[in-house]
């Protein structure tokens, strides 16, 4: 399970969980019943951190572009019909952090990390920080 979140209003909580495609569920915190409200192949090793949007009509993570090896993406959600889009993708955002602002605008606050490096695999090896340096170590552990 990734990404769990309580909805504004306490009675869902909306988690992912990772197979062939990324499956975003949701559990009535009143009476546990589970179901699927989305499916998406458009990212893979979606990021542990979820957030929802103030009025609980939409849901964003970030994950891996398919098909690439150094572009992450972030991804929302609609809840209520169960699309899903990339919001952005990029080479600066591999631990992306998505919050949704409290503020009316419905804006998504996340971290740039001005750049990743990535070994063959794909996997995020080091930072580069705003400073040109580089960084390495668990923060780029997804």
């Amino acid at each position: 399970m990734k990404g769990p979140i309580i909805t504004p209003d306490g009675q869902w909580m909306y988690y992912m969980v990772e197979g062939d495609e990324i499956e975003l569920k949701r559990l009535s915190v009143e009476s546990f019943e589970r179901e699927t409200v989305a499916t998406t192949d458009l990212v893979y090793d979606a990021y542990t951190l979820g957030t929802i949007r103030h009025d609980g009509q939409a849901y964003v993570t970030s994950g891996t572009v398919k098909g690439e090896t150094s572009e992450w993406a972030v991804v929302r959600f609609d809840l209520p019909s169960g699309a899903a889009k990339i919001i952005m993708q990029t080479d600066q955002i591999c631990n992306a952090h998505p919050q949704y602002s409290l503020a009316p605008t419905n804006d998504v606050l996340i971290q740039e990390n001005h750049g990743c490096k990535f070994d063959e695999e794909g996997r995020c090896v080091r930072l580069t920080s705003g400073y040109g340096g580089l960084r390495g170590g668990p923060a780029c552990d997804r």
